[in-house]
């Protein structure tokens, strides 16, 4: 009874064995392939034929590929007695009596160009009269190009900020997937990333604020790295200006408002600007500002502050300005170039300090200084007094003579009314009669 039982269990384990081996996937090597994108990959795949029996020959290979493979024609290839055909994304080998026979392997081959990385499968089918098995092959496409850095539209190149804070934009793209996007600068005194973007949505822009700048001038560039470790910079950096100083306060007044730096202003500070902006500076922690208020096709009209100065300048003229009150001049303002049509100018400004050895104020011809106005208006008011004090001294003169000849005609009118009245005493007759009364 014993022999019995296990003359059964072996039978079960050999019919257990034969159907597995009958039912068993034909085999196929390789089992995967790891490429890279753009290349042109031989694809060479063996397929043994393990069925064993009647009407098991395989008679037809047949491997699609994914679409982004590009079939190189006549590239196919086989050292079996076969047909091949393609169609679409399949390559086909056809044999109607035998192609690979029962415990047989044979080669096939082809090559393609795969264009995007990622995770695809090639699916080979092999068929014959009694069944067809499936095999997917595993194919990972590797990203072997760099991505690409680039900038958005702001902040554009050399920009002057009169803030602290500036928006940036930043983008990447890449063929799969950007890992990582970031934004470099060397402001803190050092090259670094400021900000870091792992999330980055492939070809799109990133945009970011950075605040609390200190004044100065500041280079920042893109970089970006995929997942495969390919990376990029922008091909140059960008440079941007931080003119703005807390002791300035906020830009006030129509137009822009260009805040220059000491460093700046003590080598010399060009710009041009439309009508209506001014710049913005210190001297001695004082505020001071030059506008650019009217022009002409041949002048600009500035005004100068903190103390209003007024000034025309024609074309290459410099002027220079005196704001502190210690009798040298501070400032210098130079016209390099105008356009009337567009409305703008070109100046540059510069730290100075020279004494003054007249007490104008301002250089070249200025018709339009007030203190060129006010000198004349003083010049005025004395001349107006020389011509007062001549008209003083010749009234006083004439005063003068009338007054002796007063005096004479009245020393003269006393003296001959004394004598005629002498004359008239001495002629009168005395009485005879008082006379003899007298006598008495």
């Amino acid at each position: 009874m014993v022999k019995g039982k296990r003359g059964i269990v072996f039978f079960v384990l050999v019919l257990v064995f034969v159907i597995n081996y009958l039912s068993a996937e034909h085999i196929v090597t390789p089992t995967s392939f790891n490429i890279d994108e753009d290349d042109t990959t031989f694809f060479s795949i063996s397929i043994e034929n393990t069925d064993s029996g009647g009407s098991v020959e395989i008679k037809n290979i047949t491997i699609v590929r994914p679409i982004s493979f590009s079939f190189q024609t006549g590239s196919e290839g086989t050292d079996a007695t076969a047909s091949f055909t393609t169609s679409g994304v399949s390559v086909s080998w056809v044999n109607s009596s035998v192609l690979v026979n029962e415990r047989e392997t044979k080669q096939f081959w082809f090559s393609a160009i795969p264009s995007t990385p990622g995770n695809y499968n090639l699916i080979v089918t092999s068929i014959s009269d009694s069944r067809n098995s499936v095999i997917n092959l595993p194919v990972v496409v590797h990203d072997v190009n760099n991505p690409n850095a680039s900038f958005g539209t702001n902040p554009v190149d050399d920009l002057e900020s009169t803030t602290n804070s500036t928006t940036f934009n930043l983008k990447c793209t890449d063929n799969f997937h950007v890992k990582t996007l970031q934004l470099w600068g060397n402001w803190g005194n050092s090259w670094h990333a400021e900000k870091t973007n792992s999330s980055y949505v492939n070809n799109s822009v990133w945009s970011i604020l950075v605040s609390n700048l200190d004044p100065g001038s500041y280079s920042w560039g893109v970089y970006c790295e995929d997942d495969e470790g390919n990376s990029d910079w922008t091909d140059e950096n960008r440079t941007l200006h931080i003119a703005w100083d807390p002791k300035l306060g906020t830009p006030s007044g129509t137009g822009i408002v260009y805040t220059i730096l000491d460093k700046d202003l003590t080598k010399g500070y060009k710009k041009k600007i439309n009508l209506a902006d001014q710049f913005k500076f210190l001297i001695n922690d004082t505020y001071h500002t030059v506008k650019f208020i009217e022009m002409t096709n041949s002048t600009t009209k500035v005004d100068v502050t903190s103390e209003l100065q007024r000034v025309v300048l024609s074309l290459s003229q410099s002027k220079k300005f005196e704001l502190t009150g210690d009798n040298y001049y501070d400032l210098s303002v130079t016209l390099n170039s105008l356009d009337f049509d567009k409305k703008t100018a070109e100046f540059t400004l510069k730290s100075i300090s020279e004494e003054i050895e007249d007490q104008v104020g301002i250089i070249g011809n200025n018709t339009n200084n007030v203190s060129d106005i006010n000198n004349s208006n003083t010049s005025s008011q004395n001349n107006s007094g020389s011509s007062n004090n001549q008209f003083d001294r010749t009234g006083s003169s004439w005063f003068i003579i009338v007054g002796v000849i007063v005096v004479i005609a009245a020393i003269i009118g006393f003296l001959l009314y004394q004598m005629k009245r002498g004359y008239v005493a001495s002629s009168t007759p005395v009485s005879y009669t008082e006379q003899t009364e007298e006598d008495q």
